[in-house]
């Protein structure tokens, strides 16, 4: 039996300050912000294909390239650096009293763009393919936040509004559509995990 944080209500999203102590929050923003971590370009596309783009944007959403770097793929590690990835999925379980599963570990970067307005990336799921959780970790404090709607097409409509907190995780069902921005100062990294099993210790 599958056990979720959603057994009645799809719409709750829940937020944990400081899931990791301060020195390994430093550990993680220190590693991946650094100028040697292996960060790969996304430049055709951001957080969605072209095809995708075009069908759930309105006169909100704006793309832009953006870096990524994958732990964990089909639950098999693919980077050198997944014991760090370890190392914070073992505080994290232990900081909230649960046993993941995971079918994909990613880390994502969005450098700064100046607009004139707040503007999200487009509104997108995971994955359509199987019944998952997203936790969203924020390896850094950043100007934008991360969005959750209450629907799955546009025009959107914002339900939840996340703030980017380094420390933070944000935990929702992965059947809601979300998105991240671009930040208007700085960057904005984000460890993404995909959870398809959650049980208590």
């Amino acid at each position: 039996m599958r056990d979720t944080y959603f057994p009645e209500d799809k719409n709750k999203v829940f937020v944990y300050d400081n899931v990791l102590d301060a020195k390994t929050q430093d550990l993680v923003s220190d590693t991946l912000l650094d100028q040697y971590f292996p960060w790969h370009t996304t430049i055709q596309h951001g957080t969605v294909t072209k095809e995708d783009q075009e069908e759930l944007a309105d006169q909100n959403v704006f793309e832009y390239m953006q870096f990524s770097h994958t732990f964990v793929v089909d639950g098999k590690q693919t980077s050198a650096y997944v014991d760090l990835m370890n190392l914070v999925v073992t505080k994290i379980q232990k900081k909230l009293d649960k046993n993941f599963l995971f079918s994909r570990i990613k880390t994502n970067l969005q450098t700064k763009v100046e607009l004139n307005r707040k503007l999200f990336n487009t509104p997108h799921r995971d994955s359509v393919d199987y019944q998952h959780t997203v936790m969203l970790y924020y390896v850094n404090d950043a100007d934008t936040p991360t969005y959750i709607f209450k629907n799955n097409q546009a025009p959107w409509e914002i339900e939840h509004t996340v703030e980017s907190k380094k420390g933070r995780v944000v935990i929702f069902d992965g059947s809601k559509f979300h998105a991240g921005a671009h930040p208007q100062t700085g960057c904005r990294a984000v460890i993404n995990f995909n959870i398809t099993s959650i049980k208590d210790t």
